[in-house]
Protein backbone atom coordinates (compact mmCIF):
# COMPACT_ATOMS: atom_id res chain seq x y z
CA UNK A 1 0.00 0.00 0.00
CA UNK A 2 2.64 2.43 -1.16
CA UNK A 3 0.26 5.38 -1.72
CA UNK A 4 -1.43 5.11 1.68
CA UNK A 5 -0.35 7.13 4.71
CA UNK A 6 -1.62 7.00 8.29
CA UNK A 7 -2.12 10.42 9.88
CA UNK A 8 -2.53 10.58 13.67
CA UNK A 9 -4.04 13.86 14.82
CA UNK A 10 -3.09 15.00 18.33
CA UNK A 11 -2.36 11.52 19.74
CA UNK A 12 -2.22 11.55 23.54
CA UNK A 13 -0.06 8.49 24.21
CA UNK A 14 3.37 7.92 22.67
CA UNK A 15 2.91 4.16 23.06
CA UNK A 16 -0.03 4.30 20.66
CA UNK A 17 2.15 6.04 18.07
CA UNK A 18 4.67 3.21 18.41
CA UNK A 19 1.98 0.56 18.11
CA UNK A 20 0.64 2.23 14.96
CA UNK A 21 4.15 2.31 13.48
CA UNK A 22 4.35 -1.43 14.06
CA UNK A 23 1.00 -1.91 12.32
CA UNK A 24 2.12 0.20 9.36
CA UNK A 25 5.15 -2.04 8.92
CA UNK A 26 3.03 -5.19 9.13
CA UNK A 27 0.54 -4.02 6.51
CA UNK A 28 2.97 -2.40 4.08
CA UNK A 29 2.31 1.28 4.85
CA UNK A 30 5.57 3.22 4.67
CA UNK A 31 4.34 6.68 5.68
CA UNK A 32 3.27 7.76 9.16
CA UNK A 33 2.47 11.40 9.93
CA UNK A 34 1.79 12.70 13.43
CA UNK A 35 0.11 16.09 13.86
CA UNK A 36 0.59 18.05 17.08
CA UNK A 37 1.17 15.09 19.44
CA UNK A 38 0.72 15.53 23.20
CA UNK A 39 4.05 15.31 25.09
CA UNK A 40 5.51 12.92 22.52
CA UNK A 41 8.31 10.65 23.81
CA UNK A 42 10.19 8.75 21.11
CA UNK A 43 11.64 6.20 23.55
CA UNK A 44 8.15 5.21 24.72
CA UNK A 45 7.05 4.95 21.10
CA UNK A 46 10.07 2.74 20.30
CA UNK A 47 9.10 0.39 23.15
CA UNK A 48 5.81 -0.43 21.42
CA UNK A 49 7.03 -0.31 17.83
CA UNK A 50 9.52 -3.16 18.43
CA UNK A 51 12.11 -3.95 15.77
CA UNK A 52 9.49 -4.14 13.00
CA UNK A 53 8.16 -0.61 13.42
CA UNK A 54 11.38 1.25 14.27
CA UNK A 55 12.10 2.18 10.65
CA UNK A 56 8.60 3.65 10.33
CA UNK A 57 9.22 5.79 13.43
CA UNK A 58 12.58 6.91 12.07
CA UNK A 59 10.91 8.14 8.87
CA UNK A 60 7.82 9.55 10.62
CA UNK A 61 6.99 13.22 10.06
CA UNK A 62 5.83 15.28 13.04
CA UNK A 63 3.94 18.43 12.01
CA UNK A 64 2.10 21.22 13.81
CA UNK A 65 -0.84 21.78 11.45
CA UNK A 66 -3.21 19.31 9.78
CA UNK A 67 -3.43 21.49 6.64
CA UNK A 68 0.31 21.09 6.16
CA UNK A 69 0.05 17.33 6.55
CA UNK A 70 -2.72 16.90 3.96
CA UNK A 71 -1.67 19.26 1.18
CA UNK A 72 -0.07 16.67 -1.10
CA UNK A 73 -2.81 14.02 -0.82
CA UNK A 74 -5.46 13.37 -3.44
CA UNK A 75 -7.97 11.66 -1.14
CA UNK A 76 -8.47 12.06 2.61
CA UNK A 77 -10.46 9.57 4.69
CA UNK A 78 -11.48 10.49 8.22
CA UNK A 79 -12.55 8.01 10.88
CA UNK A 80 -15.06 8.41 13.69
CA UNK A 81 -16.89 6.30 16.27
CA UNK A 82 -19.55 8.96 16.93
CA UNK A 83 -22.28 8.60 14.32
CA UNK A 84 -25.12 11.12 14.21
CA UNK A 85 -27.10 13.17 11.71
CA UNK A 86 -24.87 16.18 12.36
CA UNK A 87 -21.60 14.36 11.64
CA UNK A 88 -20.25 13.73 8.17
CA UNK A 89 -20.47 9.92 7.95
CA UNK A 90 -21.53 8.24 4.75
CA UNK A 91 -20.28 4.65 4.83
CA UNK A 92 -18.92 1.95 7.07
CA UNK A 93 -15.40 0.65 6.56
CA UNK A 94 -16.48 -2.52 4.66
CA UNK A 95 -18.62 -0.40 2.33
CA UNK A 96 -15.92 2.19 1.60
CA UNK A 97 -12.79 0.02 1.57
CA UNK A 98 -12.97 -1.16 -2.08
CA UNK A 99 -13.16 2.41 -3.41
CA UNK A 100 -10.42 3.63 -1.07
CA UNK A 101 -8.17 0.77 -2.15
CA UNK A 102 -8.89 1.50 -5.82
CA UNK A 103 -8.20 5.23 -5.47
CA UNK A 104 -4.88 4.44 -3.79
CA UNK A 105 -3.63 2.87 -7.03
CA UNK A 106 -3.31 6.34 -8.61
CA UNK A 107 -3.65 8.79 -5.73
CA UNK A 108 -1.98 9.43 -2.41
CA UNK A 109 -4.52 8.54 0.27
CA UNK A 110 -4.41 9.80 3.86
CA UNK A 111 -6.17 7.86 6.63
CA UNK A 112 -6.95 10.21 9.53
CA UNK A 113 -7.30 9.04 13.13
CA UNK A 114 -8.07 11.45 15.96
CA UNK A 115 -7.13 11.89 19.57
CA UNK A 116 -7.78 8.90 21.87
CA UNK A 117 -10.23 10.87 23.99
CA UNK A 118 -12.36 12.84 21.52
CA UNK A 119 -11.38 11.58 18.06
CA UNK A 120 -11.50 13.95 15.10
CA UNK A 121 -13.33 17.24 15.56
CA UNK A 122 -16.04 18.40 13.15
CA UNK A 123 -13.65 20.96 11.65
CA UNK A 124 -11.07 18.22 11.04
CA UNK A 125 -13.68 15.93 9.51
CA UNK A 126 -14.69 18.78 7.20
CA UNK A 127 -11.26 18.48 5.52
CA UNK A 128 -12.00 14.88 4.49
CA UNK A 129 -13.39 13.62 1.18
CA UNK A 130 -15.06 10.82 3.11
CA UNK A 131 -15.61 9.81 6.72
CA UNK A 132 -15.96 6.17 7.70
CA UNK A 133 -16.85 4.29 10.85
CA UNK A 134 -16.05 0.76 12.04
CA UNK A 135 -19.24 -1.14 12.91
CA UNK A 136 -19.14 -2.33 16.54
CA UNK A 137 -21.62 -3.31 19.24
CA UNK A 138 -23.42 -0.41 20.89
CA UNK A 139 -21.37 1.03 23.73
CA UNK A 140 -18.12 -0.50 22.49
CA UNK A 141 -14.85 1.44 22.54
CA UNK A 142 -11.73 0.75 20.47
CA UNK A 143 -8.18 1.76 21.29
CA UNK A 144 -6.54 3.99 18.67
CA UNK A 145 -4.14 1.29 17.54
CA UNK A 146 -7.00 -1.25 17.36
CA UNK A 147 -8.93 1.04 15.01
CA UNK A 148 -5.86 1.53 12.81
CA UNK A 149 -5.33 -2.23 12.71
CA UNK A 150 -8.88 -2.92 11.52
CA UNK A 151 -8.72 -0.25 8.78
CA UNK A 152 -5.29 -1.29 7.49
CA UNK A 153 -6.21 -4.98 7.48
CA UNK A 154 -9.39 -4.30 5.50
CA UNK A 155 -7.39 -2.39 2.87
CA UNK A 156 -4.52 -4.89 2.90
CA UNK A 157 -6.71 -7.87 1.97
CA UNK A 158 -8.08 -5.89 -1.00
CA UNK A 159 -4.65 -5.07 -2.41
CA UNK A 160 -4.38 -6.37 -5.95
CA UNK A 161 -8.10 -7.17 -6.15
CA UNK A 162 -9.51 -3.77 -7.14
CA UNK A 163 -9.80 -1.99 -10.49
CA UNK A 164 -7.62 0.94 -11.47
CA UNK A 165 -9.59 4.22 -11.17
CA UNK A 166 -10.22 6.11 -14.39
CA UNK A 167 -8.23 9.22 -13.43
CA UNK A 168 -6.03 10.72 -10.74
CA UNK A 169 -7.63 13.22 -8.36
CA UNK A 170 -6.65 16.79 -7.57
CA UNK A 171 -4.48 17.24 -4.48
CA UNK A 172 -5.82 18.81 -1.29
CA UNK A 173 -3.65 21.91 -1.77
CA UNK A 174 -5.19 22.41 -5.24
CA UNK A 175 -8.70 21.99 -3.85
CA UNK A 176 -7.89 24.56 -1.18
CA UNK A 177 -7.08 27.13 -3.89
CA UNK A 178 -10.31 26.25 -5.71
CA UNK A 179 -12.39 26.71 -2.55
CA UNK A 180 -10.75 30.08 -2.02
CA UNK A 181 -11.87 31.25 -5.47
CA UNK A 182 -15.34 29.77 -4.96
CA UNK A 183 -15.71 31.80 -1.78
CA UNK A 184 -14.55 34.98 -3.55
CA UNK A 185 -17.04 34.38 -6.37
CA UNK A 186 -19.89 33.67 -3.94
CA UNK A 187 -19.08 36.84 -2.00
CA UNK A 188 -18.94 38.89 -5.18
CA UNK A 189 -22.36 37.54 -6.16
CA UNK A 190 -23.81 38.18 -2.71
CA UNK A 191 -24.54 34.47 -2.44
CA UNK A 192 -23.30 33.95 1.14
CA UNK A 193 -25.90 34.75 3.83
CA UNK A 194 -24.70 37.48 6.23
CA UNK A 195 -23.36 36.11 9.50
CA UNK A 196 -23.34 32.52 8.23
CA UNK A 197 -20.12 32.43 6.18
CA UNK A 198 -18.37 29.49 7.86
CA UNK A 199 -21.36 27.13 7.80
CA UNK A 200 -22.24 28.14 4.25
CA UNK A 201 -18.74 27.51 2.93
CA UNK A 202 -18.50 24.24 4.88
CA UNK A 203 -21.61 23.02 3.07
CA UNK A 204 -20.18 24.08 -0.29
CA UNK A 205 -16.88 22.31 0.42
CA UNK A 206 -18.67 19.13 1.46
CA UNK A 207 -20.79 19.18 -1.69
CA UNK A 208 -17.82 19.74 -3.98
CA UNK A 209 -15.66 17.11 -2.26
CA UNK A 210 -18.19 14.44 -3.24
CA UNK A 211 -17.49 15.15 -6.92
CA UNK A 212 -13.94 13.68 -6.85
CA UNK A 213 -12.38 16.48 -8.94
CA UNK A 214 -9.47 15.84 -11.28
CA UNK A 215 -6.69 18.43 -11.50
CA UNK A 216 -8.00 19.59 -14.88
CA UNK A 217 -11.50 20.10 -13.48
CA UNK A 218 -10.14 22.12 -10.56
CA UNK A 219 -8.40 24.43 -13.04
CA UNK A 220 -11.68 24.79 -14.95
CA UNK A 221 -13.59 25.79 -11.80
CA UNK A 222 -10.88 28.27 -10.83
CA UNK A 223 -10.97 29.76 -14.33
CA UNK A 224 -14.75 30.07 -14.18
CA UNK A 225 -14.62 31.79 -10.77
CA UNK A 226 -11.96 34.21 -11.97
CA UNK A 227 -14.11 35.07 -14.99
CA UNK A 228 -17.17 35.67 -12.78
CA UNK A 229 -15.18 37.93 -10.45
CA UNK A 230 -13.65 39.88 -13.35
CA UNK A 231 -17.05 40.33 -15.05
CA UNK A 232 -18.66 41.58 -11.84
CA UNK A 233 -15.82 44.05 -11.30
CA UNK A 234 -16.26 45.35 -14.87
CA UNK A 235 -20.01 45.76 -14.37
CA UNK A 236 -19.47 47.51 -11.03
CA UNK A 237 -16.97 49.93 -12.59
CA UNK A 238 -19.34 50.64 -15.46
CA UNK A 239 -22.23 51.26 -13.07
CA UNK A 240 -20.21 53.70 -10.96
CA UNK A 241 -19.01 55.62 -14.03
CA UNK A 242 -22.53 56.23 -15.35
Amino acid sequence: MKNVAVVLVEPKFSENVGAVARLCANFGVDELIVVNPVNFDLDRAYSMATRVGRQILDRMRVLRELDEALGDFGYVVGTTARVSASRKVYRTLPQAAPEISSLALRNRVALLFGNERWGLTNSQLALCHEVITIPTREGSSMNLSHAVAVVLYQLYILEGKVKLPSRPLARVEELKVMFGYLEKACRALGYIPPGDRDDWMANIREMFLRIRFSRREVKMVIGFCKRVIERLQIEKTRFLSE
